[in-house]
């Protein structure tokens, strides 16, 4: 049952530190792109609603790592997980995949998201480009965490 519990708080802080990145980054991107500040309402939404939407997927992704992340009391290290995820992450070959219209490359410590022209996209926030989250991100989120 400690398990469960233990999983049930490194979840929800998990979730609420991204989203809490999630919305510094997109201010951020806002600031220097005075189209994107009115748009940035509409990324936090839609950032809101894909982590409720996926809520049950993550709530159970986590759960399933935890088998493996907990030691035999069920307590989960945050802190060493994240170092330890930062690590592998630095040190694995780049990958490509496709999902819908956005190309992703992840490894080497980033995953870079290359967004297309779209009329629809390019008319709401302009030419993005591409956007890069790093290690150094995953370790902000950690700080964010408390972890």
């Amino acid at each position: 049952m400690y398990l469960k519990e233990e999983t049930a708080r490194l979840t929800g802080d998990l979730k609420n530190a991204v989203r809490q990145w999630a919305y510094g980054k997109i201010d951020e991107l806002s600031a220097s792109r005075p189209r994107l500040k009115a748009a940035s309402v509409y990324l936090k939404r839609g950032l809101n609603n894909y982590m409720e939407r996926e809520d049950k997927r993550i709530n159970s992704m986590v759960e399933g790592v935890s088998l493996f992340i907990a030691d035999k009391d069920g307590n989960i290290d945050t802190d060493m997980l994240i170092d330890d995820a930062v690590t592998m992450f630095r040190e694995m070959d780049v990958n490509h995949i496709d999902i819908g219209i956005f190309g992703i490359e992840y490894g080497k410590g980033a995953v870079t998201v290359n967004i297309p022209h779209n009329v629809f996209l390019d008319m709401i926030f302009g030419d993005l480009g591409k956007i890069t989250i790093t290690a150094d991100d995953l370790l902000e989120i950690k700080a964010l965490m408390g972890a």
